[in-house]
């Protein structure tokens, strides 16, 4: 946290997976490593970055750095609302998630033409447009949040004192930004011993191959789903072209689905 990212200098090394620390003058950055700027807001980097939201349109928006936000990157919902992002983007389907309140919580995901990080740029931008309306993601002193999935193509090097940000290419930088190709949500269920679909995306091929809310995935591709992460069946489902066999129980019976990953996006 904050308390100990003030006195230390902090690098991510996502090619060796490992944070390591360094006191004042312990650390020197790579001679290729660019350098960013950055502010703090409620205590966490943000930075100013270029969004095209299409061919022709670019706005400049304040950013926040989050390595615990799964996302490429998040639109808070004050930027998406007054830019009528949700209206302009296509292609771009609904998802729900369960907030904290145990309350549904709506938004979409689609593509910004790109975004540029210093002298990168990644385009096709896979997105999620948010409706949020309460928590960090309704915030209108920040425009959006730049997750992990774009942040580990980088190791990342933070310096509070000074508010730099080192970046250099990590073994990641060139893999492609994926997407959900099922249209599956799941999520352990409240003894986190099984994983059941939270919400299915009609319009998906787990949605055309009869999957539903409530069905308790157990074997993926013949495996047990015990054997298997949560996260690991999640980046499996991001495999486009993958051909997909599932048992699911439903109201005690077992059943078989079959489809083929397709992104939605």
């Amino acid at each position: 946290g904050y308390e100990l990212l003030r006195r230390y200098i902090l690098r991510l090394d996502f090619d060796r997976q490992q944070i390591e620390v360094f006191t004042d003058g312990e650390y020197l950055p790579e001679p290729e490593a660019e350098v960013l700027e950055f502010e703090l807001s409620r205590k966490i980097p943000v930075i100013y970055a270029e969004l095209s939201l299409n061919e022709r349109e670019t706005v400049e928006g304040r950013f926040m750095l989050d390595t615990g936000a799964g996302a490429a990157l998040i639109l808070n919902s004050p930027f998406v609302q007054r830019l009528q992002l949700i209206q302009r983007t296509q292609p771009r389907y609904l998802q729900r998630s369960f907030g904290l309140s145990n309350q549904y919580m709506e938004s979409y995901m689609g593509r910004m033409a790109g975004i540029g990080l210093g002298s990168y740029y990644f385009s096709a931008l896979p997105t999620k447009l948010s409706m949020a309306f309460q928590g960090v993601e309704s915030l209108e002193e920040i425009d959006g949040i730049i997750g992990n999935e774009l942040l580990k193509k980088f190791n990342l090097t933070f310096d509070y004192r000074d508010q730099l940000i080192f970046i250099h290419p990590s073994r990641y930088f060139d893999e492609p930004l994926r997407v959900d190709c099922s249209g599956l949500k799941l999520q352990y269920d409240s003894t986190f011993t099984a994983i059941e679909v939270l919400d299915v995306i009609a319009a998906s091929p787990a949605g055309e191959a009869g999957l539903r809310p409530g069905d308790v995935l157990r074997e993926l591709n013949g495996q047990p789903v015990q054997q298997l992460a949560l996260e690991a069946i999640l980046d499996y489902l991001r495999r486009e072209g993958e051909e997909v066999e599932v048992r699911i129980e439903r109201q005690g019976k077992i059943l078989t689905k079959r489809f083929t990953l397709k992104a939605l996006i």
